[in-house]
């Protein structure tokens, strides 16, 4: 566990508003991250037995809205932006109206799903400070990655890149995935010229069946997406993202004239066009112990980081490109044709 203080926030507490089947994934990332839950809401569970049996002496609230700007927390920790009803339209809150609450309130959000989930609240966040004070477990903020984009420097022109981003439900959701993923592509190649992707929400009978019809918003979203991002210079990238996986895996390649350089959550390897590996940086202790392991030390050092405002050795997420990409994937999922990051950025009028 970590035992260091969070600077700013040490033993003033957390607000968490879970999903029931996320109670002891939740429980895990905060005491992993060394912050003590004060108050508590579930969606889809029993609030009173779970905050008893995982989150002893936390105040059950029933309100998100309540939740954020009450209580004794200075810290708001979102496991889903689900409601069970009164906040959002469709049993969902609005991300740029939480954002606002707890700036009102003098609180800070952390999320474990997708917050921002749309444009307006990337850009709010944007302004108040960094886009990875929201999402955390980015795999740009893991303390790999920055070694990872020297090591790509050295590949010369990188062509394609391959994301492969799984998770079981209880982490997370489709959303945080797939920002996770547009965030490294954007990190190696910049924002796409297009995106071609398909979202598979739910399936009926066999051979493909019938399929749900694609969320709108990212925070919304659930299931699987397949995306090509095509970029100028016939560079490409693809993405898998999932929430569907039943355990947390991710793997990022990236193939450039001299190589392939390969990060995933235990570490880096890059390999030289003839087969010579020429760099191994395996992840620090304790990065490595297994699949929930891995989501779960995602997860809480993200948090740390976000709390203690470390960035690492990564430059910030630029956020509205990110989600300018996930909204074309999105966009792409329910037309069925590629889609245009900058063009949805014209339209939507955002910076």
């Amino acid at each position: 566990m970590y035992i260091g203080g969070v600077n700013g926030i040490a033993g003033q507490g957390v607000f968490l508003w879970i999903e029931g089947r996320q109670g002891e994934f939740a429980r895990r990332v905060m005491e992993e991250s060394g912050l003590e839950v004060v108050g508590l809401g579930v969606v889809d569970g029993d609030a009173g037995r779970i905050g008893g049996e995982l989150f002893a002496g936390a105040a059950v609230v029933d309100d998100l809205r309540s939740g954020v700007t009450g209580g004794d927390g200075s810290v708001v920790v979102l496991g889903t932006m689900r409601v069970g009803g009164g906040m959002g339209g469709g049993g969902y809150a609005d991300d740029v109206e939480l954002i606002g609450l707890a700036r009102e309130s003098g609180k800070r959000i952390v999320s474990l799903c997708a917050v921002p989930g749309s444009l307006r609240g990337a850009e709010l966040m944007e302004r108040g400070g960094r886009f990875g004070d929201g999402l955390v477990g980015l795999m740009s903020r893991g303390s790999a990655f920055g070694e990872a984009m020297e090591e790509i420097g050295g590949l010369g022109v990188a062509k394609c890149v391959s994301v492969l981003m799984l998770s079981a439900g209880e982490q997370g959701g489709l959303g945080g995935r797939v920002l996770d993923a547009m965030d490294v592509v954007h990190r190696v190649l910049g924002v796409a010229d297009s995106v071609d992707a398909g979202v598979v929400t739910s399936t009926v009978g066999g051979g493909g069946g019938v399929r749900a019809a694609a969320a709108e918003r990212l925070d919304r979203l659930t299931g699987d997406m397949h995306a090509s991002l095509r970029y100028a210079g016939l560079m490409g990238a693809t993405i898998h993202a999932s929430d569907r996986a039943g355990a947390w895996s991710r793997e990022v390649v990236v193939v450039g004239e001299t190589g392939s350089v390969r990060i995933t959550d235990e570490g880096v390897e890059r390999v030289s066009a003839d087969g010579e590996r020429m760099y191994v940086r395996a992840a620090g202790a304790g990065e490595e112990d297994g699949e929930m392991d891995a989501a779960v030390g995602a997860m809480s050092r993200g948090m740390r980081r976000a709390l203690e405002g470390v960035t690492g050795t990564a430059r910030p997420t630029d956020g509205v490109a990110v989600v300018l990409m996930a909204e074309a994937a999105l966009l792409s999922a329910r037309t069925g044709q590629a889609e245009s990051p900058e063009m949805i950025r014209r339209i939507a009028g955002v910076g």
